[in-house]
């Protein structure tokens, strides 16, 4: 489409900016940070820290709702903003499905070509996975699962084209995981 989507988080807004450099709101209002779903303006977000934007369907993007310890989703055609998995505004690790799974400040979001999107949810030490189809949370990473005595608060996620997976570590690290 050639626009640029940016996760406005102080001001509590996803953002576009056209390719003649117009910036319009997609979803969420400044003036009011908590927590709606809802379509553009009506939706309400509480620091979104990072986007990402499916390649196998460009009209959605995924966003870690950081404050509200949330995953969303806006469908970019429509503007509507739905909650995919977490718990709003209570920070807590839990694997499951949809509100049942917990998420401790989710700070970034990166999505596979099958439609999972990998979460760095920072304050609980952990990388997980969202099934988007069936909205199930499961943790891929920890630091039980890394070499013993590695620090490890993920900060970043970034997957390449052959679906690596590759985490910003907030202690100065890019880590590549192997999720097989």
């Amino acid at each position: 489409r050639g626009n640029l989507i940016v996760a406005d988080q102080f001001n509590h807004r996803i953002r576009m900016i056209s390719q003649n450099g117009e910036v319009s709101t997609l979803a969420g209002q400044a003036e009011n940070p908590g927590f709606a779903d809802g379509t553009g303006a009506e939706a309400i977000f509480c620091d979104p820290n990072d986007i990402t934007m499916s390649q196998q369907n460009p009209d959605f993007l995924y966003v870690a709702d950081s404050q509200n310890q949330v995953i969303r989703q806006i469908k970019i055609s429509t503007r509507e903003v739905t909650t995919l998995a977490g718990q709003v505004q209570e920070p807590v690790y839990r694997d499951g499905t949809g509100s049942a799974a917990g998420f401790y400040n989710p700070s970034a979001v990166g999505v596979d070509d099958h439609g999972h999107v990998y979460v760095a949810d920072t304050d609980s030490q952990t990388v997980r996975l969202l099934n988007v189809a069936t909205r199930e949370v499961r943790t891929v990473a920890d630091p039980s699962r890394l070499a013993r005595g590695v620090n490890f608060t993920p900060s970043g996620v970034a997957l390449d084209k052959k679906n690596h997976l590759f985490v910003a570590d907030s202690d100065g690290f890019i880590r590549q995981l192997n999720l097989d």
